[in-house]
């Protein structure tokens, strides 16, 4: 949901640990979802002023292989629907990381993922994303326009509420024992 006085967007997302990827895939086709691909992500993340790393908030600098977006982050809890974006596509990731840096905001770590994405036709504003990280195992996404939906889609794939969890991926890094914010680059060469 946006705040129209900020743009300001509720983000209402859920991940799934642990979930056999080729099960999941036949039920997404089964259901009528139409996969856009892999895309091999890079960010940058920046921590200005208050926002020190650990503190939730953030600036993420995201090329996606499609479009490159700048992300203001602040994860509020780890209730469903208490984070808060806000999100503006830009036209060059480099030109964009060298405009921050040079106004004096420095990149606190550099990070790498894959993301295998789904849309449900159906159910707009919903998708769904196989995500791999550097160290830890692959893991879904259902992210939609509000709770309800998300829960239902979570549901529509055979799973139920309790096998959700709201952690972002930083708290699944320290869940096992990796301080990712010690951590300049965050890549797949040598892991």
């Amino acid at each position: 949901m946006a705040d129209p006085a900020w743009g300001v967007h509720t983000e209402f997302e859920v991940k799934l640990l642990e979930v056999d990827l080729p099960s999941l895939r036949r039920k997404l086709v089964a259901l009528g979802a139409i996969s856009s691909g892999t895309q091999n992500m890079k960010r940058y993340v920046y921590h200005p002023h208050d926002m020190v790393p650990g503190s939730h908030r953030w600036l993420r600098l995201r090329d996606d292989g499609r479009k490159t977006t700048l992300t203001f982050k602040h994860i509020k809890s780890d209730k469903l629907g208490d984070t808060d974006e806000l999100e503006v596509e830009v036209g060059d990731f480099d030109s964009m990381h060298l405009l921050l840096t040079k106004a004096g905001i420095l990149p606190t770590s550099y990070q790498e993922n894959r993301r295998e994405s789904w849309e449900l036709k159906g159910h707009p504003g919903v998708e769904v994303c196989i995500d791999w990280w550097p160290l830890l195992e692959p893991y879904v996404e259902v992210e939609g326009p509000d709770e309800a939906t998300v829960m239902k889609i979570v549901k529509l794939l055979g799973f139920t509420p309790d096998q959700v969890t709201t952690l972002n991926t930083m708290e699944l890094y320290e869940r096992k024992g990796i301080a990712v914010h010690d951590h300049k680059e965050l890549k797949f060469e040598g892991v």
